[in-house]
């Protein structure tokens, strides 16, 4: 399996929603197979105000019926958090084919029919929120979506 990291730089942040969360990082991570790409994910960091704000617009698939209880009893305003979506199973299909194996990620991301993809938010899960609790630990709470989605 090889698993590549693309950080998105500031201004080419997807999802920007006008009201919406406000992003301070983004990092996609693909995992490829020898069958091509096997998973997309997202880590996006923001702040109190943004979860706020994603839970009220329901991104990502977001109701409280798809949330676990959230270890470590609670999140700290204070801190950032980091909400990690995947695309769902079905549009990624259309992605791993458009995959041939480019030499770089960012070509692939120039693509456009990927570009429209990973804008699209509905075409995403909402699998954990977490915050960092020390320099190598975090809690938070996962959602259903963590392991079912792909089933």
């Amino acid at each position: 399996m090889n698993i590549i990291e693309h950080h998105f730089a500031p201004d080419q942040f997807l999802f920007q929603f006008e009201n919406g969360p406000t992003w301070t990082k983004q990092v996609l991570t693909l995992q490829h197979s020898m069958f091509g790409i096997d998973k997309l994910s997202i880590e996006l960091t923001t702040n109190a105000v943004g979860w706020v704000n994603l839970k009220s617009m329901g991104l990502f698939g977001y109701t409280p019926e798809i949330c676990g209880p959230i270890f470590g009893g609670g999140f700290n305003p204070s801190k950032p958090y980091l909400i990690t979506v995947e695309m769902h199973s079905n549009d990624l299909t259309l992605l791993a084919i458009l995959d041939e194996g480019e030499s770089s990620v960012e070509n692939w991301l120039k693509d456009p029919t990927v570009a429209n993809a990973l804008a699209d938010s509905t075409q995403f899960l909402l699998i954990s929120t977490m915050q960092p609790i020390s320099p190598s630990s975090q809690w938070g709470m996962s959602t259903i979506f963590s392991q079912s989605h792909h089933q």
